[in-house]
């Protein structure tokens, strides 16, 4: 057995300094104030209230999405070739793809056979004008009346509808 000689510290006394030095700053936070920065100096980081958000980025950045859809089991586009005719109501003119939401802009990606363009809020479409873009949905209103689409799961081609 090791004994501490009287006046020396011994390894308990140590490991019990460490932990009470640890503790501390473990407790630091909460025990002291955080200071008020100067009010009169100026400062080159926004106001506190303020938040800075990103935008949306280009539609291009998100390529890929369109190109290779999460949903579809093939991971290949479904393409109309077939030109769409100018009379038809929009939501069977024009596909909802996808929709992109920040705190300060939200988009939606619109397709119209193989063309694919993105929408924001207050944009018009063929006299059509986008309403909200929502979660899930995008509403859109003209003289005609209203319009929803909605953002909807690719079928799958290799099964049968039931």
């Amino acid at each position: 057995m090791i004994r501490s000689l009287p006046g020396s510290f011994g390894l308990n006394h140590t490991l019990a300094i460490i932990a009470l030095v640890f503790g501390g700053l473990a407790l630091w936070p909460w025990v002291v104030a955080p200071t008020a920065p100067n009010s009169t100096a100026p400062s080159s980081f926004p106001a506190a209230n303020s938040q800075i958000t990103p935008a949306v980025p280009p539609r291009s950045n998100f390529a890929a999405i369109a190109d290779r859809p999460l949903f579809s089991p093939t991971r290949r586009p479904t393409h109309t070739d077939a030109p769409a005719v100018v009379g038809t109501p929009f939501e069977t003119r024009y596909r909802l793809i996808g929709l992109v939401t920040t705190e300060t802009a939200r988009r939606a990606w619109l397709a119209e056979g193989a063309r694919h363009f993105d929408v924001g809020e207050g944009d018009t479409v063929d006299g059509w004008k986008v309403v909200r873009v929502e979660r899930d949905r995008l509403l859109l209103s003209s003289s005609n009346g209203q319009a929803t689409l909605t953002l909807r799961r690719t079928a799958d081609p290799e099964k049968p509808a039931k």
